[in-house]
């Protein structure tokens, strides 16, 4: 649609128009989903002028939204980290890929069309597993697969979805040996209390 000097004058892609000379005047054009292009004119008298504009496409923003906060790639380029907006200039199919540390990446097709903001939600899935050791009594060092982690209570997050062979140890008191099945997301807790040794006696005498 095209404005001169505030007052719409015609819509479309070419237009004529006859001005008064020696008289500036505001032209104004203006399409949906482009941005609004303005330009003044000084005609005079007698002349004849080709003006021709090139609208510039409006950004289209996208907000991104995950879970967790993570990094998002756009066709492999880094845009970044959630929650936040991103404005695109070209209406398009793009590659979206978000990632986040103990998380599966999560990627999705985003297909942009001008004008129409949109919001990007991904909800990320976590690819490892946390065990909680605790036992009766407090202090007893954790081996888990055979990797000496501390004393009781511990938290161990990272560990790979699977069987994972833990054992307790505590002088004076039995070992104890558990296979624990984690599942990746979920929080596993191995509660035990440790079985006191027999007590030793010794007896010694003098005929």
């Amino acid at each position: 649609a095209l404005t001169v000097n505030h007052k719409a004058h015609s819509e479309g892609t070419s237009f004529q128009l006859t001005l008064p000379p020696n008289v500036p005047a505001l032209l104004q054009l203006s399409a949906p989903g482009y941005k609004t292009e303005y330009r003044t004119l000084w005609p005079m008298s007698g002349e004849r002028r080709h003006e021709a504009f090139e609208l510039k496409r409006e950004p289209t923003p996208v907000l991104f939204r995950s879970t967790v906060p993570a990094k998002v790639l756009c066709d492999g380029q880094e845009l970044g980290t959630t929650p936040f907006h991103h404005f695109f200039a070209e209406p398009k199919a793009y590659r979206i890929l978000f990632r986040a540390d103990g998380f599966d990446d999560h990627v999705l097709r985003l297909n942009l069309e001008h004008g129409r903001p949109q919001v990007v939600d991904a909800e990320l899935v976590a690819d490892s597993a946390t065990l909680v050791v605790e036992s009766v009594p407090a202090g007893a060092a954790i081996q888990i697969n055979g990797v000496p982690r501390g004393v009781t209570p511990g938290t161990f997050s990272r560990l790979r979805e699977g069987a994972h062979a833990v054992v307790l140890r505590l002088p004076g008191y039995h070992t104890y040996e558990e296979t624990v099945d984690l599942k990746a997301g979920e929080q596993t807790t191995l509660e035990h209390t440790l079985r006191r040794l027999p007590s030793a006696l010794t007896i010694k005498s003098n005929p």
